[in-house]
């Protein structure tokens, strides 16, 4: 069984290039009104670093854009464990990690010198002025000092964001299956930009109990060298998946190597379809509303 799982995988790594949905090179310029410089960083916690720069096109109007913006979201771990007992017994359970929102005084801290700095209130600040400022002039209490300016530097100096053909998904998300079937549910975590997804991580999750948090994920398991052989196996295909959706621009990406396959009891005939869905802008069902305690 190993070895036909190691076979699978070998093949599938030789025709991903195949995929369900047609790649013709189309030209979705006309889509936006504004260009985009993006910088990303991203760590095996989960967290994605952002730094946009938003300008007009010429002919179109200003609008009272922000044009600099800075983010983090947290695309692995849905739940904080800061989560307090008040947010549970309220039922105001976050379910996405933001940075800045729900986080420690310090991080709230930090944001809000972040928005000082890009004029989130105004939007006046310049690009010229940005780059005179001097990170030595600047103490944050929590976050990289580091990687907020080496990002904003990359942005501000780096190339446009290339136009894709996904006009229409959010900029961010981290979705769910409804509800465990056999056990799990997948989840997809993605951020896009100019019709392009950039980053993708597509999990595992096992029901333990009946809390909104009761549930093991295949990467952590992965992690603490838990998984059993096949669950390794099933999570390689997993990122190959992902890594194959952000490099081509395809959520169907060789959807038709994988779509039949079963690896550790893992049916991905559902992962088909759950990507099948956000291609065809049907991922409202996905979206994990705010889960009740106990």
């Amino acid at each position: 069984m190993k070895r036909l799982i190691r076979i699978l995988l070998s093949v599938l790594c030789a025709c991903f290039a195949v995929s369900c949905s047609d790649n013709k090179n189309e030209s979705y310029e006309d889509t936006w009104v504004f260009n985009k410089k993006v910088a990303r960083q991203t760590y095996s916690d989960g967290w994605t670093y952002t730094f946009d720069y938003l300008y007009i096109k010429d002919g179109f109007e200003d609008e009272g854009i922000i044009p600099f913006t800075f983010t983090g979201i947290n695309l692995r771990y849905r739940y904080s464990n800061d989560v307090s007992f008040e947010q549970e017994a309220n039922n105001q359970i976050p379910v996405i990690q933001i940075l800045g929102n729900n986080g420690s005084p310090e991080i709230e801290h930090d944001m809000q010198l972040v928005s000082n700095i890009l004029d989130y209130e105004h939007g006046n600040v310049t690009e010229e002025e940005l780059l005179k400022i001097n990170p030595d002039d600047i103490t944050f209490e929590e976050l990289d000092k580091e990687l907020f300016f080496s990002l904003m530097d990359e942005a501000l100096n780096g190339e446009e964001h290339k136009v894709g053909k996904y006009s229409d998904i959010p900029t961010y998300a981290l979705l769910t299956e409804p509800e465990y079937l056999d056990g799990y549910k997948f989840q997809i975590g993605f951020l896009a930009d100019m019709g392009c997804v950039d980053v993708m991580f597509i999990d595992v999750l096992y029901e333990c109990g009946n809390n909104y948090n009761d549930y093991i994920q295949l990467s952590d398991s992965i992690d603490d060298g838990n998984a059993t052989s096949e669950q390794v196996q099933a999570f390689e295909l997993l990122e190959l998946i992902s890594n194959g959706v952000v490099e081509e621009n395809n959520l169907m990406y060789g959807c038709d190597t994988y779509k039949n396959e079963v690896i550790s009891e893992i049916n991905f005939s559902r992962l088909y379809t759950f990507l099948d869905d956000i291609e065809s802008n049907n991922y409202s069902k996905y979206i994990v509303p705010v889960r009740q305690h106990g």
